[in-house]
């Protein structure tokens, strides 16, 4: 019999899953040893931080730092009303189950 009879199942089709054959442990470990051997070659060195260094931004350090923190300010200015809303609603709504207004106040 040959190797295309041996592809061929009950239906006639050709099948040729049916040539392969399971690894053995040690063979695996060879074939993912050398496959990443083969990717490290083209791939290369991994890259150094510093080489991103003027890739990373066209504008000065300053200026990024400046705008970060601009960003922080805006965004805290921003959360402050949703928080103090979301702590008298909670101060509120536990008002009605604790008769004490400090205790409700450090619940809420």
């Amino acid at each position: 019999m040959s190797v295309m009879q041996n592809n061929i199942n009950e239906q006639g089709d050709f099948n040729p899953l049916h040539s392969l054959r399971a690894l053995s442990d040690d063979e695996r470990i060879d074939a993912y040893e050398s496959a990443r051997a083969v990717i490290m070659r083209k791939l290369g060195d991994r890259p150094a931080r510093d080489s991103f260094a003027q890739a990373l931004s066209r504008y000065p350090v300053t200026v990024t730092r400046i705008i970060g923190v601009t960003m922080a300010l805006v965004f805290i200015g921003a959360a402050l009303p949703s928080l103090f809303r979301l702590f008298t609603a909670g101060r509120d709504y536990f008002l009605h189950g604790i008769d004490d207004p400090v205790q409700a106040a450090i619940v809420g």
